[in-house]
């Protein structure tokens, strides 16, 4: 019986898709400190008790988990290198179309978030749950939703919940 050391593991290659995960783990940390940065900077309409949370709370905690989710996507990345890319399935058709168009809804959004409320002669609207009720509908017509149920009740639902959820249970101004 002879005892044999274990081969060496093979030295890691720095390949091409080990820079690919790299840059895009690093992006990730970039938008995720961004994004803890500006969660910091909400406007608080009043200071939360001692103990409770405020405005700036969940934000914060989904700041700083995704700040190290992905410091953690970089150090695995930088240790480990880039997973095979076997199983990998080709690009469909269409879909950079679709990254494009959600990119362009998603835009818009924000941009009709920003409005706050349209003021018509003694009629103040909410512009924030039609803006939302619309992108819903928008995202589900790009992808490919075509059922009238889906493409009428789901939006309002949506927006609604998130209406009742933050302006009027969490004050938050939306």
């Amino acid at each position: 019986m002879t005892d044999t050391a274990p081969a060496p593991a093979p030295a890691r290659r720095w390949t091409r898709d080990t820079a690919m995960d790299l840059v895009v783990s690093l992006a990730l940390l970039a938008l995720a400190i961004a994004y803890l940065v500006l969660s910091s900077q909400i406007e608080l309409r009043r200071e939360a008790a001692p103990g409770q949370m405020d405005a700036r709370a969940w934000p914060m905690f989904l700041g700083v988990a995704a700040v190290v989710t992905a410091g953690l996507l970089v150090l695995r990345t930088m240790l480990r290198g880039a997973d095979p890319r076997d199983e990998i399935e080709t690009a469909q058709p269409g879909g950079l179309l679709r990254v494009g168009g959600t990119m362009a809804i998603a835009l818009a959004y924000l941009a009709l978030w920003a409005v706050n409320d349209l003021v018509l002669p003694g009629i103040r609207i909410p512009v924030f749950p039609i803006a939302t009720a619309l992108a819903v509908v928008a995202l589900l017509l790009l992808y490919g939703h075509r059922g009238w149920k889906g493409l009428v009740i789901y939006p309002i639902a949506l927006a609604a919940l998130n209406w009742v959820l933050f302006a009027m249970l969490l004050r938050i101004p939306l």
